[in-house]
C-alpha cells in the first residue's frame, strides 16, 4: 500500500492522523508499530519524526524545520543556535517535540478547507493554525481559525468535524477589533516568521535587538524585578479580550513574572510567545522585529558582537548589567552572548563579587552595614571581621571604580 506524502506546511501530528486512517490503525502507537515493520526497524523506540521522515523519504531536519512548531518554540534557544532545527535534538526531545503545538486546542480555517477539498478532496491539519494567541489564519487573514475541542482531533481531518454542513457559514462571528487590531497582526508576523528560520535566532541575540530598539525609543529596560516597562507597554498595546485569552498574566496589576529579567540577561529558558509578545509590543513591524533580530542571529555573529562590547569586563555597561541582575556574573555572560564559565572566570579575577557567596559572610555584612550609613570602624567591629578581609571585599566591589581611577592617572602622566 502507498502511503501519502506528507503535504506543504503538514503538522507532523495531523500526518500521523492521516496515516492512521490509511492503514486502518485504532490508535497512534499501532500506527507506530506498523511503520516499524514497515521499514524493519531495528529500534522500536525510534522517535515519531525519524518514522515521518523514512515515510516521506525526506531528510528528518527538513520534517523537523517545515511540519513542526520547533522553528518557534526553539527561535530563542539557549544552546546550539548554530545547528539547523532537528540536527540539534536528541531522541528525547525529538520525541517530545513531535506533536507539540501551543494553541489550547487544535485549530483550523474554513478557508483553508474549502480550498483543500476543491483541489485535493480531503483537508489537513497545517502547523501555523496552531500557534498560541494566533486566532486568524495566516493565509486567508480575514478568517477566523476554529477550535476543535475534542479528544485526539487529528485522528480526523479537519473537514470532518464540519460534516455535510456549508464550511463557510459554520465559523463564528469574528471580533473585528481583534482580527484587525496592529499589535495581534505584529505578534502573527513575527511568529510566522520565526516559524520559517531554518536555525535558532538565540536568546542572547534577540535580547540585544530589543535592548537597541527600547533604547531607541526612549524606553529604559531594567532587569529589576520591580521594573513592568515591557508589562505596561504590552498592557497599553494589546487588545484586553485578546490578552485574557491568550496571556491572562498579564493583565494582572503586579509585575509579570520579572518578565524584563527573564526576557534580558537571565539565562533561564522563556517561551517564545512570550518573548514575541514583549517585541511586538517594542517593534513597528513583524519586518522591523525579524530583521533587527536577524542583525544577531547566529553563534558567529553574537560572538563577534560580544567581543566588540566587552572591551573590559570591568566597563560601566558590565558594572550596570551586572549590579541590575543581583550581582550574577551568569547573567551579564547571557547579556553579551559570551561563554557562561569564561565570563564568570574574568569577572572573578577583576575583584567582582559574588552577592550569594558574600552577602551573609562576616565581611559581606560588614560592607553592608558600612555602605548603609555605620561608621567604618563599627561596621567592621560589629561584624567581627578581620579590616584586611574587608579591605580585600571592598577593593573587590569597587574594581571598576578603580579601574576608571587608573585610567584618569595615566592621561595625566601623558
Amino acid at each position: 500500500m502507498t502511503l501519502p506524502l506528507i503535504k506543504p506546511e503538514e503538522f507532523v501530528g495531523g500526518y500521523i492522523g492521516t496515516v492512521r486512517r490509511v492503514l486502518d490503525c485504532k490508535s497512534k502507537r499501532a500506527v507506530m508499530d506498523k511503520l516499524h515493520q514497515r521499514f524493519e526497524a531495528i529500534d522500536r523506540k525510534m522517535a515519531v519524526l525519524d518514522v515521518v521522515a523514512q515515510t516521506c523519504e525526506r531528510p528528518m531536519s527538513e520534517i523537523v524545520a517545515m511540519h513542526t512548531l520547533t522553528p518557534l518554540s526553539r527561535a530563542f534557544a539557549l544552546d546550539n543556535i548554530s545547528v539547523p532545527y532537528g540536527e540539534d535534538l536528541n531522541k528525547d526531545r525529538l520525541r517530545n517535540h513531535a506533536g507539540k503545538f501551543s494553541a489550547s486546542h487544535p485549530q483550523c480555517c474554513p478557508a483553508c478547507i474549502e480550498e483543500d477539498l476543491d483541489l485535493l478532496g480531503l483537508s489537513y491539519w497545517r502547523r501555523y493554525h496552531l500557534i498560541r494567541g494566533i486566532g486568524h489564519c495566516l493565509k486567508h487573514s480575514d478568517v477566523e481559525l476554529i477550535s476543535i475541542r475534542t479528544a485526539k482531533a487529528f485522528s480526523q481531518e479537519p473537514a470532518h468535524y464540519f460534516g455535510d454542513r456549508s464550511i463557510v457559514k459554520t465559523h463564528s462571528q469574528r471580533s473585528e477589533t481583534i482580527v484587525s487590531n496592529e499589535f495581534v497582526r505584529r505578534y502573527a508576523g513575527i511568529c510566522e516568521g520565526l516559524l520559517n528560520t531554518k536555525s535558532p535566532i538565540g536568546k542572547a541575540g534577540a535580547a540585544a535587538a530589543m535592548r537597541a530598539q527600547a533604547d531607541r525609543l526612549g524606553f529604559k529596560l531594567s532587569t529589576s524585578v520591580n521594573s513592568q516597562t515591557l508589562h505596561n507597554l504590552i498592557q497599553s498595546s494589546a487588545p484586553k479580550k485578546w490578552l485574557l485569552d491568550h496571556f491572562p498574566k498579564f493583565l494582572v496589576q503586579r509585575r509579570s513574572s520579572d518578565l524584563e529579567q527573564n526576557c534580558l540577561p537571565s539565562p533561564k529558558h522563556v517561551a517564545s510567545e512570550t518573548f514575541v509578545l514583549a517585541s511586538a509590543a517594542l517593534y513597528a513591524s513583524p519586518e522591523d522585529a525579524l530583521k533587527d533580530f536577524a542583525k544577531f542571529a547566529g553563534k558567529d555573529a553574537i560572538s563577534l558582537g560580544a567581543r566588540r562590547r566587552v572591551k573590559s569586563w570591568s566597563s560601566p555597561e558590565v558594572l550596570r548589567i551586572y549590579v541590575e541582575a543581583g550581582f550574577n556574573a551568569s547573567a551579564v555572560a547571557a547579556h553579551f552572548g559570551t561563554a557562561d564559565r569564561a565570563t564568570c572566570r574574568a569577572m572573578a579575577e577583576r575583584g567582582y563579587p559574588s552577592i550569594q557567596k558574600v552577602i551573609n559572610n562576616k565581611a559581606g555584612q560588614a560592607l553592608k552595614r558600612f555602605l548603609t550609613g555605620s561608621e567604618l570602624e563599627d561596621a567592621i567591629s560589629h561584624a567581627g571581621e578581620r579590616r584586611d578581609e574587608f579591605a580585600k571585599l571592598l577593593r573587590g566591589v569597587a574594581a571598576p571604580l578603580a579601574a576608571l581611577f587608573k585610567q584618569i592617572e595615566m592621561q595625566k602622566s601623558q
